[in-house]
């Protein structure tokens, strides 16, 4: 018998509609220029002031600061862990010499949606809880990522 197991015809493929809350798959192609002016300006700021080794592990802290706290740092099953993804304490040593001595650094996270709070004597970045992330967040990340790795 010639039947091999009955083989189906593959389902003719529909584009599903875009999910609006779901970044483009273009929006990581976007260029530097539709970045807002506030990210380019601390970003040039960030690379042209600072020694160039210094520049990418500051870049890969923000990376993985701003990626958190747009994933993990929403979770709303777990608010009190989710909180902590949003916040970043500027005394850490790490944090303090990848973001403060950074001119260009903390502007660059305050531009993406980070907001500065003083509590008990310390400096802290927080991301909102239930922030919309930024349309142009994906692209800003594949910014620092295409520079980091160079």
């Amino acid at each position: 018998s010639s039947s091999g197991g009955g083989g189906m015809a593959p389902l003719p493929t529909v584009a599903s509609p875009a999910d609006p809350t779901q970044p483009h798959a273009e929006s990581s192609a976007l260029l530097m220029e539709e970045l807002p002016l506030e990210f380019q300006d601390a970003f040039s700021t960030l690379v042209s002031t600072n020694e160039a080794g210094a520049v990418n592990s500051s870049l890969d802290i923000i990376q993985k600061l701003v990626t958190n706290a747009t994933t993990k740092g929403q979770d709303e099953n777990d608010p009190e862990k989710a909180a902590k993804f949003r916040r970043v304490r500027l005394s850490n040593t790490k944090i303090n010499a990848a973001l403060v001595q950074m001119e260009g650094a903390v502007e660059l996270m305050m531009s993406i949606g980070f907001q500065l709070h003083h509590e008990d004597g310390e400096d802290y970045l927080i991301y909102p809880p239930h922030t919309q992330t930024q349309p142009w967040a994906p692209s800003a990340l594949s910014q620092i990522k295409a520079y980091g790795s160079k």
